[in-house]
């Protein structure tokens, strides 16, 4: 088997991989949501120790607490991915373009022969390459899973129905999408609810919430508004549309920088193997400093 060559390709795969997810990443960009002023250098500077103190030092109520520890928990995991990312990226374009260059120059017999050395360094920075990246990737995706997208801001999107409306009427009364939730934040849309059409520029709903009447429209309701009450010819209630991509293409560059992280973890798990492989070879052949090539 060719273990210097597959070793050039996960090294050149990790290097490359890492570059893609610098240029794209929306959090090492510091991606700015313009319609709720928010980006993610926010998270760099939140102060998770306060949220601490508050819990501790005031006297709260158990739904108090739970929410004291549930925005605790919602800061940490923001500030470690912000840091998380910052120093996966570095130590995997490091540790790309180092082994890519060595092994490559073993290959084509260039200067020294030092298998040895090569596989030691693809053990020791493979597994920490990919120690460092599952971690990352593991909080990277459960906030995407899992966390109220734009948490912390006034921007928080309510959850609305497929076709863009925020009331239904069902039964006798209307309804809102997230009724029947009864999680924490059930209200607001997670990050990876972000492309769904509803919470973008649709062309087709646009012209049909400019041509409904104004009795169907909720900036036009009385408040407070009657749920209990229809409203002639309005089985839906619907809300104002978005008139930006904004929230589609934040959705797009962090599942593609997911997709390349990885990547980059497929790419550093298969550094530690080859580099294992290379230097059980190598001591397999004690008098001969050559690699199977």
């Amino acid at each position: 088997m060719n273990k210097i060559l597959f070793f050039i390709i996960s090294s050149i795969c990790v290097f490359v991989s890492s570059i893609i997810v610098l240029c794209l990443s929306p959090i090492i960009n510091n991606t700015y949501i313009n319609t709720y002023n928010w980006k993610f250098s926010d998270w760099r500077t939140v102060n998770c120790q306060i949220i601490k103190d508050k819990r501790n030092s005031e006297k709260i109520n158990l739904d108090e607490l739970n929410y004291f520890n549930r925005i605790k928990n919602l800061c940490i995991r923001e500030k470690s991915m912000y840091d998380l990312e910052y120093a996966t990226l570095i130590i995997n374009l490091f540790l790309g373009f180092l082994c890519s260059n060595l092994s490559l120059f073993q290959y084509l017999d260039i200067g020294i022969k030092i298998p040895r050395k090569i596989g030691l360094l693809g053990i020791i920075f493979g597994f920490c390459g990919f120690v460092l990246t599952i971690i990352y990737v593991s909080f990277n995706g459960y906030i995407f899973t899992n966390d109220v997208a734009f948490n912390g801001s006034n921007g928080r999107i309510t959850k609305l129905f497929p076709n863009g409306a925020i009331y239904k009427f069902l039964g006798d009364e209307y309804i809102t999408a997230y009724e029947e939730d009864i999680n924490d934040d059930a209200k607001y849309i997670k990050y990876k609810e972000l492309r769904d059409k509803q919470y973008n520029y649709n062309s087709e709903y646009f012209k049909f919430y400019m041509k409904s009447p104004n009795d169907c429209k909720k900036e036009y309701l009385p408040h407070p508004f009657d749920k209990n009450k229809y409203i002639p010819g309005c089985d839906y209630i619907f809300s104002k549309p978005i008139t930006n991509i904004e929230n589609r293409n934040l959705y797009d560059k962090w599942v593609t920088s997911l997709i390349f992280e990885v990547f980059i973890l497929i790419g550093d798990l298969s550094i530690f193997i080859f580099g294992l492989l290379i230097l059980i070879h190598d001591k397999s052949d004690m008098g001969d400093d050559t690699i199977d090539r």
